[in-house]
């Protein structure tokens, strides 16, 4: 994926992230808050994604990216931070699926902080509404990146198409109109 770097910033050292109160929203429903987890930098060709994935949405707040302890992958805020915490496993699982899967995880979790999902004020919003959201922007953002839409849509296709939903996520097709939406309308 080629694209301009974005502002976005990643912070270079190890954070201990054991007991602190925050908000997050995850990709799917099984993020423990990486209690006890130490987070590590990112190596650089996820942080040039991501950067180019802030540059596509035009998301130019200081947002940190970290490998850590998730099930797969998670907006946070830790000590003010705003950072994405992914698993590099899930990613790597993902990559092997679908070239362009990791990437609408990470757009989808930059969704996330765009729309302010993270921060106290959003705490109101049904949690569908969030997850609709940052899949929304996912849409968005791979079109800006010059993804087609099957390729936008990869990351759930490739986790679960048909994954029936939970109280804090819709189901999978709902997430697939939702990118797709964010697809056309980009």
């Amino acid at each position: 994926m080629a694209g301009v770097l974005a502002t976005a910033s990643t912070v270079g050292v190890a954070a201990n992230v054991a007991a602190q109160p925050r908000f997050r929203c995850d990709y799917t429903y099984d993020y423990d808050g990486g209690r006890g987890g130490v987070l590590t930098p990112a190596p650089q060709p996820v942080t040039a994604q991501f950067q180019q994935i802030c540059a596509a949405i035009g998301y130019n707040a200081p947002l940190a990216i970290f490998r850590g302890a998730v099930g797969n992958a998670a907006a946070d805020v830790i000590n003010g931070q705003p950072v994405v915490i992914y698993n590099p496993d899930f990613l790597n699982k993902l990559y092997k699926c679908a070239l362009y899967a990791p990437a609408t995880v990470l757009a989808h979790e930059i969704g996330h902080h765009a729309n302010a999902d993270t921060h106290w004020s959003s705490q109101n919003k049904h949690p569908w509404t969030r997850e609709l959201g940052a899949d929304w922007i996912s849409g968005v953002a791979l079109r800006k990146l010059g993804a087609s839409l099957d390729q936008a849509e990869s990351g759930i296709m490739c986790f679960d198409p048909y994954g029936p939903g939970s109280s804090s996520h819709p189901n999978s097709q709902q997430r697939l109109q939702a990118i797709s939406d964010g697809w056309h309308n980009a």
